[in-house]
């Protein structure tokens, strides 16, 4: 049954339905088409009316349901829905009606929408279904039907995430032209960080093993102000004035990501802002 059952029911109120359309690999007649919109609608009545009698003649006897959770009903237990009236309908409709017809047998598909109660509770449907329609002694019964709902689409969904630029206030002073971080969604994109004491343009001495230190002291003070933290960074790159120095500053990168590693680059260079050891950038994701 197309009627999602147990607050999910799918009851199809009596209308009009829209022209249906065959799909091209089954053979297009339009008379045996309207004769299962007419077995549709009568279907979709019954279903609105409780009409159990009705319901029994349009079910075949190996009548099965499937709905979106997977749990299967038989006509028996169908019928015995029908007769429970736990499910009231205000409206419903349908469309994208594709009918494809293979001598006695026929597969419908479409989308309905519907607006009810279900045992007192306001309930909104939107479904896509398949249902199936053998030709039994001249009557077009439904055989087996599957009922699955469309997600709501989220209001944020197809937009650009949001983007927060975000300076430490102790560096707006310095008015350099980047932001220490940006934030796109729940991803963190970190400057390139040194190892100057916070808030100045003065390195940190003691070499590169200090100077390591300090930068990434600085880097996981932009990482806490934003949401995030050395534990989720993602991707590090990391730049050496002197690539000799490659293993004393990676005695000290080792210490600050103890279990998490992320991905990493690391890369000699011809100099670097303030004749710095050691640069380092980061991508950390936001949780």
């Amino acid at each position: 049954m197309k009627k999602i059952l147990i607050g999910l029911a799918v009851i199809f109120t009596a209308f009009q339905t829209a022209p249906a359309q065959t799909a091209s690999g089954a053979a297009a007649n339009p008379k045996i088409e309207q004769e299962l919109l007419k077995a549709n609608r009568e279907y979709d009545a019954a279903i609105v009316a409780g009409d159990a009698n009705t319901l029994d003649k349009i079910f075949a006897d190996e009548f099965v349901y499937t709905n979106p959770d997977g749990e299967v009903r038989d006509k028996a237990q169908q019928l015995a829905f029908a007769r429970s009236g736990d499910l009231k309908l205000e409206s419903g409709t349908s469309d994208e009606v594709k009918i494809r017809v293979y001598g006695n047998m026929a597969i419908m598909t479409g989308r309905f929408t519907a607006k009810g109660q279900f045992k007192g509770k306001s309930l909104e449907i939107n479904e896509r279904y398949t249902a199936v329609w053998i030709k039994q002694n001249g009557r077009w019964r439904l055989v087996a039907e599957q009922g699955n709902l469309i997600k709501p689409q989220s209001k944020d969904q197809g937009k650009i995430s949001s983007v927060n630029y975000y300076i430490a206030e102790e560096r707006k002073n310095l008015n350099r032209p980047y932001s220490d971080a940006v934030r796109v969604g729940n991803t963190l994109y970190l400057s390139g960080a040194i190892g100057t004491m916070r808030g100045t343009n003065q390195l940190i001495t003691g070499g590169i093993e200090a100077e390591t230190r300090q930068t990434l002291e600085n880097i996981k003070q932009t990482l806490e102000a934003n949401g995030s933290t050395l534990n989720e960074v993602v991707k590090c790159t990391v730049m050496l004035a002197d690539i000799s120095e490659w293993d004393k500053m990676n005695a000290i990168y080792r210490t600050y990501f103890p279990n998490n590693r992320p991905a990493r680059s690391s890369l000699g260079v011809n100099g670097l802002v303030l004749n710095a050891r050691v640069e380092i950038e980061c991508i950390a994701a936001v949780r």
